[in-house]
Parts: structure tokens; C-alpha cells; sequence
């Protein structure tokens, strides 16, 4: 009794349920209904039974462990095979300056797609690459970030800086209808003859092109690049607050929690925000 008038409802449907032992016809679940239980019913010692062991279930269930991170130093490696800049073809330049740029920067495949490229620019006296990206997840407005930069590299081969602006001046042309983007088809239409900027499935497509070469387990999609870069600077003895910044993550706490796999724990008391 003291199970019915806690979680049964009252009134005709319930009545049925005492004199018949069995709901109403056509409400087959409507104890799971009320109760919001994903069981079938089987009357209200089953029932009771299975809420009496809620808890002990879910105490019970195993959690899962957190997925070890792969190692993006193995892009930079392929890119010490290839040959310059200057000689590699549009497509070749493309997939290089992409996952290059998300070694360095950590981006989701999103964030590729709306990396402004009038914003890209030199620093005068540090000669670091300036960038801002426009209306990305973590902003949830059409506007810009607050600008970022990543100094050259001194080996042009692996510098991502050198390779996106390879690309950048090859991609200037009429043919080119990136709509202020960076990043455009690595084919022209059929139709027009024109290259247009590509989207987020696109550069993880691509990402997932170059882990595929470099031997990276198929489990890993294209946008793991961000949580692996992540953790590799971080092990690599990055400041975290850098880390926190380039990446754009809300709160030490997000970061340490969905993407840190390194073995540097970030605090999580800290909430400051990336703006800060």
C-alpha cells in the first residue's frame, strides 16, 4: 500500500489495475509511461522490485574508461617526408596546411570552415600569424573571436604558418570563390570550373585522409585532432592557460574533462573564462 500511494496514480486507471491485475487494454507500458521506466510492465511487484534496485544498478554499472589520445607528432613526420611548399600540388597543399594548422591550433573541423582569411595576417614585430575565426560553437552569435596568433615555425616544412600562407596564394585567384574563407574544394566544379569553400564534414574528411597515411587507428575521427593536439602540448609542458585559450574552451573544467588525455591533470577549480 505504502508502494501504491507513493507511486501509482489514483483514479479509474488504477482501480482497473487492483480489480484486474492488469492495465487497461491498449496501455500495454502505462506504468513505464507515468513512471518514465524504459521496462514493460509485469505488475506491481516486478515493478517495485525494479525500482528497489535502481539504484543498486546504476551504482553497479561500470564507467567507461577515457579513451587514450593519439599521437599528432606522427602528421609532422609525414610532412618532413614531403617535398616544399612551392612543390606540392594544390590538393597535397590543401590536406598539409590543414592538419598542420590543427596541430597547431587545435580547431574543430567547424572552426576550419569559418577561419576568416581577411583576418590572417603577420604580425609586424613578432612575425606571428594573426587569425580570428567567425561564429564558432563555443560563441553561439555570428560574431568574431577575439584574435589569435602562433609564431613560424623554423623548419618551413612543418610550419604551419608557412603552409597555409603557400596556400592562401595559391587559392587567390578568380577561380576561387571562398567567400572569405580559407579553405576551398580540392576540385573545381564540373559545372563552372570553380573551387568554393568547403565545410566542416569536408575538413574532417580531410584530416581523416592524412591520419589514414600516417597509420592512425580508424576509431579516430577527423576531429579528434583537436583533443589530440591538446593533450600533446600539454604533456609537451604547453601552459595551460595557453592551452585553454588557443582552444577556445569555456572553463578549465570542459577541457579537463572531454578532451585532456594528457598526463597533466588541469585543475578544475579554476572557471575562468578563455576571454580572460
Amino acid at each position: 500500500s505504502a508502494f501504491r500511494v507513493s507511486c501509482l496514480p489514483q483514479g479509474p486507471w488504477f482501480r482497473h489495475l487492483q480489480r484486474c491485475g492488469q492495465p487497461p487494454v491498449g496501455r500495454r507500458h502505462g506504468l513505464c509511461d507515468h513512471l518514465q521506466l524504459p521496462i514493460s510492465f509485469r505488475g506491481p511487484a516486478h515493478l517495485a522490485a525494479r525500482l528497489g534496485n535502481q539504484e543498486e544498478d546504476s551504482a553497479a554499472a561500470p564507467v567507461p574508461d577515457r579513451q587514450a589520445a593519439w599521437d599528432p607528432s606522427v602528421l609532422i613526420e609525414y610532412s618532413l617526408t614531403r617535398p616544399d611548399n612551392d612543390e606540392l600540388a594544390l590538393d597535397e597543399i590543401a590536406l598539409k596546411s590543414w592538419s598542420l594548422w590543427g596541430v597547431a591550433t587545435w580547431p574543430r573541423p567547424s572552426d576550419g570552415s569559418k577561419l576568416v582569411r581577411s583576418t590572417l595576417r603577420r604580425d609586424p614585430q613578432s612575425g606571428k600569424l594573426v587569425f580570428q575565426y567567425f561564429g564558432t560553437k563555443e560563441l553561439r552569435l555570428p560574431v568574431f573571436t577575439a584574435p589569435l596568433s602562433i609564431p613560424p615555425d623554423v623548419q618551413k616544412k612543418i610550419c604551419a604558418v608557412a603552409a597555409v600562407e603557400t596556400y592562401l596564394s595559391r587559392t587567390s585567384g578568380p577561380a576561387f570563390h571562398h567567400g572569405d574563407r580559407v579553405w576551398c574544394s580540392l576540385k573545381p566544379s564540373k559545372k563552372d570550373g570553380i573551387y568554393r569553400a568547403v565545410g566542416a564534414e569536408t575538413l574532417s574528411r580531410w584530416m581523416r585522409t592524412v591520419m589514414d597515411i600516417c597509420g592512425v587507428p580508424k576509431h579516430f575521427k577527423g576531429g579528434s585532432i583537436r583533443m589530440a593536439a591538446a593533450s600533446k602540448a600539454l604533456d609537451d609542458g604547453c601552459d595551460p592557460r595557453f592551452v585553454l585559450m588557443m582552444g577556445r574552451w569555456r572553463s578549465w573544467h570542459v577541457l579537463d574533462a572531454f578532451y585532456n588525455r594528457s598526463g597533466c591533470r588541469v585543475d578544475p577549480k579554476p572557471t575562468r573564462q578563455a576571454s580572460q
